[in-house]
């Protein structure tokens, strides 16, 4: 792997392309996620450097940084809609991060791009993440004519065991609207797969 900064590297990183998922718990080992706000070094097309003070989600068991790429790239277009527009949309590569320090001498006075570098420190490895779908949720929703149909609780029960829905899971939203009896709802693992 190529290197630019004259630093040693510095975490393992991911940018999260998922915008409904927000990792509270590290996907590598399941710790609960720390934050960190630290300088990344962002590299944009065609000839941009740049470094934004961002909060990250991080782990310190696995050492790993995680940015959300739909707030970042929302934070790129704010920032360049008045100095440059035409390159909002440009292809961009987060390159490392550099020392609190040496981000705020650059903030009063601009920094060239060979002093950007001497202060930067690489990222160790960039990692991806594919979530998985473990579990499935089922929602049960009874119009009034179904519910005077299933009015009595063991009724209920043997369809919800005829269609292969746990009766163990079975769980009310909410308080109101367990009162009001108009919906259900299941949580349902998904079935295990037959070999055969």
């Amino acid at each position: 792997m190529t290197r630019l900064g004259k630093l040693p590297a510095r975490y393992s990183f991911f940018l999260n392309p998922y915008p409904d998922l927000r990792f509270t718990s590290c996907p590598q080992c399941g710790a609960k996620m720390r934050q960190r706000k630290l300088p990344l070094v962002i590299h944009v097309e065609p000839h941009y450097f740049l470094a934004l003070n961002k909060t990250c989600k991080y782990c310190p068991h696995c050492d790993l940084l995680l940015a959300h790429k739909d707030i970042l790239e929302d934070l790129l277009a704010r920032m360049f809609a008045e100095r440059a527009p035409e390159i909002i949309g440009n292809d961009y590569l987060v390159v490392g991060t550099m020392d609190r320090s040496d981000w705020q001498e650059g903030l009063h006075a601009g920094v060239p791009l060979a002093d950007m570098l001497r202060s930067l420190h690489d990222f160790k490895r960039v990692v991806t993440f594919k979530p998985a779908l473990a579990r499935h949720s089922v929602v049960v929703c009874l119009p009034a004519r179904r519910r005077a149909q299933h009015n009595s609780r063991t009724r209920y029960s043997n369809g919800m065991v005829r269609h292969g829905i746990n009766l163990n899971t079975v769980k009310r939203w909410s308080m109101r609207q367990a009162k009001a009896r108009n919906c259900r709802a299941a949580s349902v693992a998904a079935p295990p797969r037959r070999g055969g």
